[in-house]
């Protein structure tokens, strides 16, 4: 009877043991898909991010050709890995060389 009385024992502490890790499990899982939800929020503001600096300098092309008459130079790069970083400025179209004689 000693013997299965501590057999017994032993098992309910194997048991509590193995729920005990199988808790863990579950919130290393969770973590994780915490994780991969935040990625993929991070990557779609980015792109927002990246919709609105392109819409931004399509406005500004427009606006510097129609208000201004004048040509819209710019150079784009990407900053950091995250953003598009722009220098622009209007510039006056040089006059076009014509052959008069």
């Amino acid at each position: 009877i000693a013997t299965s009385l501590l057999l017994a024992a032993c098992s309910v502490g194997d048991t509590d043991k193995q729920i005990e890790l199988e808790q863990e499990k579950k919130e290393a899982e969770n973590a994780r898909d915490r994780a991969n939800k935040s990625g993929i929020e991070l990557e779609q503001e980015k792109q927002k991010t990246i919709n609105t600096q392109k819409d931004f300098i399509k406005y500004a092309e427009q606006n510097c050709q129609e208000n201004h008459n004048q040509f819209f130079i710019k150079k784009v790069g990407i900053k950091a890995g995250i953003g598009i970083e722009v220098e622009a400025e209007c510039k006056t179209p040089k006059p076009t060389k014509t052959n008069q004689t």
